[in-house]
């Protein structure tokens, strides 16, 4: 499935624009990517609200970086805002793409890994393409890692949360509550879903279940959780802070239902939850294996984590 891309971009700044959409031609022909930005709106369309729809499903947004992009209030308080507030959510990326030379490195923007490579902006490049180069190698980096986030599972012994040293909590849920998961993507036809797993707290947590659960997408039952005990689930080991994703084998799929995320854990003040998948959390009395009163032994998965996640962006 090709990765929808849109471009922010100032329109002073689209002779530049034009230029990588060449230089990302080939990820198009290879069905990677669809790239969408505001040219593409249809006459009588309503602009704004398709702009809004466009950020809010998009899975990369390049912020197209320029004295004239942080100069236009729209780009800047409300495409660059709403991208921000999803990248920290974990659910898309955000990049900046430096077109022209601009001080950007102190703005919510700082805190981003740009392209070209350290920043350097396109038009300090010679040649001008070996900028757009960059640029297309780090997407298509990207891109990889969205469209192949998984290991194969290994068998690893269970982490043993006895042993973990309890850190004093301002509150009982307190990094409980900076843990959630959701179904990132489908592949293989609806055969296996990639499931995202975000941990924006400064520890692991353990013994980590997340399972595929249906949702009553239509009709009086609308949002009414119909399996909660779903065969279709992963087992992690541990997740570190940041944004993970594993592979479940199955999911849900039909016109009157959609799937939603249930995910088990224990804490690390050896603490257990559970975050339902309608986002409840709620503390549950024994580990997430008892929970679900499965037996052993289990094929607990080594996770990659593809983006790092301060508490302090938080």
């Amino acid at each position: 499935m090709a990765v929808e891309v849109f471009l922010c971009y100032a329109h002073k700044d689209e002779r530049l624009l034009n230029n990588l959409k060449t230089h990302l031609k080939s990820m198009l022909r290879e069905e990677l990517v669809t790239l969408w930005y505001d040219r593409d709106i249809s006459a009588g369309t309503k602009w704004e609200q398709e702009i809004d729809e466009h950020l809010n499903t998009a899975q990369i947004i390049l912020l197209l970086v320029s004295p004239d992009f942080m100069n236009s209030d729209y780009c800047y308080s409300i495409e660059m805002k709403r991208a921000l507030e999803r990248h920290e959510r974990g659910e898309m990326r955000a990049i900046p793409i430096i077109l022209r030379p601009t001080d950007w490195d102190n703005t919510p923007l700082g805190g981003l890994q740009a392209l070209p490579k350290d920043g350097k902006a396109i038009t300090k490049w010679r040649p001008r393409d070996d900028g757009y180069l960059d640029v297309a190698k780090g997407l298509r980096k990207t891109i990889e890692e969205l469209a192949s986030p998984f290991q194969t599972p290994e068998s690893i012994p269970s982490v043993n949360v006895s042993n973990a040293k309890p850190t004093a909590l301002t509150s009982a849920k307190d990094q409980a509550e900076y843990i959630s998961a959701w179904v990132d993507a489908e592949v293989g036809g609806g055969k296996h879903a990639i499931l995202a797993i975000l941990n924006r707290s400064n520890e692991p947590i353990y013994q980590v279940i997340v399972s595929i659960v249906a949702f009553q997408g239509a009709g009086p039952r609308d949002g009414k959780e119909l399996d909660p005990h779903t065969p279709f689930r992963a087992f992690i080991s541990s997740v570190p802070p940041g944004r993970t994703l594993v592979k479940v084998d199955g999911g849900y799929r039909g016109m009157s239902f959609h799937p939603g995320v249930e995910i088990a854990f224990v804490d690390k003040a050896n603490r257990s939850w559970i975050r339902k998948g309608h986002g409840e959390l709620v503390s549950i009395e024994n580990n997430p294996t008892s929970y679900y009163n499965l037996t052993g032994p289990f094929s607990w998965q080594l996770p990659k984590t593809t983006e790092k996640f301060s508490p302090d962006d938080a």
